[in-house]
């Protein structure tokens, strides 16, 4: 099941990268959902061993409100992911899957991500996408200039935190001969991106090896995360100074400009949700399609709706919906944890704050390692 919803992602970039249809993404993940969807409701073996019924009418219950929020604003792509964050956790809770399978499937489905984009960006650079010529497209270490690897998905935010979550499965997780190779690999193009994000997640996994020593802490680093961007959010609508430089610069360098559009954003927001948006959702393209401007205050003759941050997306997509799941995820971070899984989580939430992909209808690793490490309960403990 697994590898058929990796197949119909991979499928969807191609198809995507050539006739460049976003509908596309609805076709191949509505397959994909349906797979789910029977692969949970028809197993009747599953069934009476875990009494699944009332899961799957909550997950169809969330689907209707989900699809009804689109008469007030919502969008189209709302309703799916909130289907596939849905199902998939369910898939966990009724499906047993062994550690080491996942990781196999995890390093397998990279590996031949890997190739495809390797094939990609050095045979066919303009067939899937076209490499801007940006500053921001190079890695500049003084002795050494490169431009930065793109992935089969055209970008190198795609890459570089997919590999920072396969290099930590295989240094903490996994057991076998193979985990060096990974290791490297998985390394080695986390350096060709070189790419804040999956540094810094990187920096705060491994800072949790350190710090976290039980299941309270978890739990309240957990919630300390999306605090951080809550608290810049409000640092922002100050528009104070700091030793003589205002804390939007500062934020602005800091984030790589990414505050500009948080801010920006969320005026938008603040101008136009209703109190029902607040709850079902609003989130449209079109609508929170901003210009993009220097630290100046001069465009950059560029449009963006995507705020580059999972947490803000995801808020804007269906706040309601995200805030009792992000409770969840906090309760089963306290209930099933575990020091080694709980590095992996602190990973994937940290790129959360830098990249909007982590939880989309785009790549579904990262929710496929997240739910597991979350429900699975084998190896719970209450400190390390």
């Amino acid at each position: 099941i697994l590898y058929a919803i990796f197949g119909l992602f991979f499928t969807n970039a191609l198809f995507n990268g050539v006739f460049k249809n976003t509908s596309l993404t609805y076709i191949f993940n509505g397959i994909g959902l349906f797979v789910l969807f029977s692969t949970i409701y028809f197993n009747k073996e599953i069934y009476k061993k875990n009494g699944y019924s009332s899961n799957v009418l909550v997950a169809l219950l969330i689907f209707i409100l989900a699809l009804a929020s689109v008469g007030i604003g919502n969008h189209l792509y709302s309703v799916f992911l909130v289907f596939k964050i849905t199902l998939l956790f369910i898939f966990f809770k009724v499906y047993y899957i062994n550690l080491s399978d996942l990781i196999r499937f995890i390093n397998s489905t990279y590996i031949f991500y890997l190739l495809a984009s390797i094939l990609v960006y050095f045979a066919l650079p303009n067939v899937l996408y076209q490499i801007q010529d940006h500053p921001l497209n190079y890695v500049d270490l003084g002795f050494v200039k490169y431009l930065v690897f793109h992935s089969i998905e055209g970008g190198a935010s795609t890459i570089d935190s997919y590999s920072g979550l396969v290099f930590l499965l295989n240094i903490f997780l996994f057991k076998e001969k193979s985990k060096k190779f990974m290791i490297f690999i998985s390394f080695f193009f986390i350096l060709y991106s070189l790419k804040m994000t999956p540094l810094i997640g990187l920096f705060g996994a491994f800072c949790t090896v350190i710090f976290v020593k039980g299941k309270k802490t978890a739990a309240l680093l957990t919630i300390f995360i999306p605090s951080i961007f809550i608290y810049i959010l409000y640092l922002l609508s100050l528009n104070e100074k700091y030793f003589g430089i205002k804390l939007s610069i500062i934020l602005y360098e800091v984030t790589h400009a990414r505050s500009m559009i948080w801010e920006q954003q969320i005026d938008v927001m603040l101008k136009n949700f209703k109190f029902i948006n607040y709850l079902s959702g609003g989130y449209n393209p079109d609508l929170f399609e901003i210009d993009v401007y220097q630290i100046d205050g001069s465009s950059r003759e560029e449009k963006y709706n995507n705020p580059h941050n999972t947490y803000l997306l995801l808020f804007f997509r269906m706040p309601l919906y995200f805030v009792i799941s992000y409770l969840i995820l906090i309760k089963n971070v306290f209930i099933n944890f575990n020091c080694e899984r709980f590095i992996i989580i602190v990973f994937i939430l940290l790129t959360c704050l830098s990249n909007s992909s982590i939880i989309s209808l785009e790549n579904p690793v990262y929710m496929i390692i997240l739910f597991y490490l979350l429900i699975n309960k084998k190896t719970v403990q209450d400190a390390c």
